[in-house]
C-alpha cells in the first residue's frame, strides 16, 4: 500500500512537469536543503520569458535542476531516481547519457540524505560565463552570466544567513546574484522571469509550501527578481501566520491571464 502511495505521488510529480516549460535557456539557480526542518528549495532567474520548472522539488527527497538548454527528459529521470533513493552522483551520471544531449545542458542535484553533497555537470557547449560554487547543503550554478561574480555573490548571501529560514536565504541569494550582474543578455534589467519554490517534507508535490513566480516581463521593464522580491517581502510580513499554509502567487502578463 505504501509503494502504491509513493508511485502515485511520483506520477503526479511527473505529470506536473508537462505543464511547465520543457526547453528553457536558464541562467542562475540556487538549490538547497535544510537537514533540520527537512525543507528543500530552489530560486532561479533568467532573461528568458519563463524560467519556471528548470528545477523540480521532490518533497522529503531533494531537488533536480536541468538548465542552459533545459530538457524535461533528463529531469524526469533525475526525479525518478531521486524518489527511489539514488545519490546525486548516480543521478548526474545517468542524466549524462548521450540521448539527452548533455553537452547543451547544465545539471545540479541535491539530496536530503545524510552524508551526501550536491552533484553537478556543465555541458561543453553551454554559454559562458558558466560555473558553480557548492557547499554541503546548497549549490549556486549558472550560465550566460557576465562573470563569476553572480555565482559568488549569491553563494555568499546564502552562506552568511545560516540562521534564517531556508526561504529567506534563497531569496536573499537570488537578489544578490541579480545585483552582481544577473543574466548578461538582460543588461540592467537582470532577468525577465524568476521564481522561488520551497517544499516541506510532507507537501503535495504539485502544491509546495511556497511558490512565487514572475514571468513574461518585456525587455527593459522592471526586473523580474525585483518584482519577485516584492512578492516575497509581502509574504514575509505574515510569515508566522503563513508558514503553516501553502502560498502560490504569480505575476504574469495581462494577455496570459486570459488564457
Amino acid at each position: 500500500m505504501k509503494n502504491l502511495r509513493n508511485n502515485s505521488k511520483l506520477l503526479i510529480l511527473l505529470l506536473f512537469i508537462f505543464v511547465i516549460q520543457t526547453n528553457t535557456y536558464a541562467t542562475w539557480s540556487i538549490i538547497a536543503v535544510d537537514r533540520t526542518t527537512r525543507e528543500i528549495g530552489i530560486a532561479s532567474a533568467s532573461c528568458t520569458w519563463d524560467v519556471r520548472g528548470v528545477g523540480i522539488c521532490v518533497p522529503g527527497k531533494g531537488v533536480v535542476v536541468v538548465q542552459a538548454k533545459s530538457n524535461s527528459e533528463p529531469r524526469k529521470l533525475g526525479i525518478e531516481m531521486l524518489s527511489n533513493g539514488s545519490s546525486p552522483e548516480e543521478i548526474i551520471e545517468a542524466m549524462r547519457s548521450e540521448k539527452f544531449n548533455p553537452e547543451e545542458q547544465q545539471y545540479a542535484v541535491i539530496s536530503l540524505e545524510e552524508h551526501t553533497t550536491p552533484a553537478f555537470y556543465h555541458g561543453k557547449n553551454i554559454w559562458k560565463w558558466n560555473g558553480h560554487k557548492t557547499s554541503n547543503d546548497f549549490i549556486v550554478i549558472g550560465n550566460t552570466l557576465p562573470d563569476e561574480n553572480v555565482v559568488l555573490a549569491a553563494f555568499e548571501a546564502f552562506n552568511t544567513a545560516e540562521k534564517q529560514p531556508l526561504a529567506f536565504r534563497l531569496m536573499r541569494a537570488l537578489k544578490a546574484g541579480a545585483e552582481a550582474g544577473g543574466d548578461k543578455r538582460c543588461g540592467m534589467q537582470r532577468a525577465r522571469s524568476a521564481y522561488i519554490t520551497v517544499a516541506k517534507p510532507k507537501d503535495n508535490e504539485a502544491i509546495p509550501y511556497l511558490d512565487l513566480s514572475v514571468i513574461g516581463m518585456n525587455p527593459g521593464e522592471t526586473s523580474a527578481v525585483e518584482l519577485l522580491s516584492n512578492l516575497f517581502e509581502n509574504w514575509k510580513k505574515n510569515y508566522k501566520e503563513m508558514k503553516n499554509r501553502s502560498t502560490k502567487i504569480s505575476i504574469v502578463p495581462k494577455w496570459y491571464k486570459k488564457q
